[in-house]
C-alpha cells in the first residue's frame, strides 16, 4: 500500500500524479514509481516529461495542492540499473 507504479508511455496528466501523492499525504506515505509498468516492468518516461527537471514535479505538487505538499524527486537513469 505504499508503492504506486504508474506507466508513462501516453505521457501522464498531473492530475493522475497528483492522486496517488494525496493519497499517500493522507496516510503515513509512500513511493510513487513513474515510468514503470503494473507488473513491474521499467518503460522510464515518456519523451515530453524527459526535459522537465525532477524539480518540476516537486513544484508542481505543491502548486496544485493545499496545503502545498512537499515531495522528494529522483530520475533514475534505465542506463543505470542492472
Amino acid at each position: 500500500m505504499t508503492i504506486e507504479f504508474k506507466s508513462d508511455s501516453a505521457c501522464l496528466s498531473d492530475q493522475d500524479l497528483l492522486e496517488p501523492v494525496v493519497c499517500f499525504a493522507n496516510t503515513s506515505g509512500g513511493t510513487l514509481l513513474i515510468g514503470v509498468e503494473d507488473d513491474g516492468k521499467l518503460t522510464g518516461l515518456h519523451k515530453k516529461d524527459l526535459k522537465f527537471p525532477p524539480s518540476y514535479l516537486s513544484a508542481m505538487v505543491a502548486n496544485r495542492t493545499v496545503p502545498p505538499l512537499s515531495v522528494d524527486t529522483q530520475i533514475i537513469n534505465l542506463s543505470e540499473i542492472p
